[in-house]
């Protein structure tokens, strides 16, 4: 039965992480989504980090990899598929629990995702040693020290501090730069409140620019005359038109109503 009892708390919060994910789409500017940052956002945009909510991370994350690791030439998607979602989803779900469990040696899977339903996956309010000793912050997450893992937790010293917790992470999340990951978000100092508005392209062009290192980065290359990335390129363009198109059957549907465009 605990096998089954986690499976269940499992999908639950695979269920919470998607919707981090619609939440963090909706934000970003859908030019600047389709044209360059779904690439960045498929690579290294997972949902932990230093923010207040998982959103809002995600984003962080997105620009940050694509202001240091831009390519050389990003295709543009009109969509990013389900399986491509569902994909990112899972790895931002194995960074949470590698992030956890590398705090903590001794939680078992089980205890780290209750852990993390009980707090909506929220790395701040799951761990409670995340934030310093007299930060303000760790008081605005008092309210799930009644969660019985995490009063648990508290009387513990961590096994490893957050820069090797996020190392593990971004390693479990298949991240292509989990180092450099981890030392940018350990030393994030920025505002951490929620990024809840709806970005603007200005505005992701301003966060590229603080998130930029000093020097400008050199492109990354992608062999394309290989035989396996051509198929994949021709398979993917193949997708993305059946996607699209049903995607907007779907819209003029419900554009219409008896017979007559609302």
């Amino acid at each position: 039965m605990p096998y089954q009892h986690t499976r269940s708390l499992r999908m639950v919060l695979l269920d919470t992480i998607h919707g981090f994910y619609l939440q963090a789409l909706a934000r970003l500017p859908s030019g600047d989504l389709r044209s360059r940052l779904h690439r960045s956002l498929l690579r290294g945009g997972y949902c932990y980090g230093p923010m207040d909510d998982p959103a809002s991370n995600i984003i962080l994350n997105t620009i940050w990899y694509e202001a240091n690791f831009a390519a050389e030439i990003t295709p543009a998607l009109d969509l990013i598929g389900p399986k491509s979602l569902t994909r990112l989803v899972s790895r931002s779900f194995y960074g949470l629990v590698s992030f956890l469990q590398t705090r903590y040696h001794n939680l078992s899977e089980h205890q780290v995702v209750q852990c993390l339903v009980g707090t909506c996956g929220q790395l701040r309010a799951a761990d409670p040693n995340f934030c310093a000793p007299g930060d303000e912050k760790a008081k605005q997450h008092r309210w799930c020290s009644d969660i019985p893992i995490i009063t648990e937790m508290e009387k513990r010293i961590p096994s490893a501090g957050i820069q090797e917790a996020y190392e593990a992470a971004a390693t479990a999340a298949w991240h292509p730069n989990p180092e450099q990951q981890a030392a940018f978000l350990t030393s994030w100092e920025g505002d951490r409140h929620s990024m809840g508005s709806k970005f603007s392209l200005e505005e992701v062009q301003q966060l590229c620019s603080v998130l930029s290192p000093n020097q400008p980065p050199i492109p990354e290359r992608i062999c394309s005359s290989s035989y396996h990335v051509k198929v994949g390129k021709m398979r993917s363009q193949a997708q993305q038109m059946r996607l699209s198109r049903k995607v907007q059957a779907a819209l003029n549907k419900h554009l219409l109503r008896d017979g007559i465009e609302t």
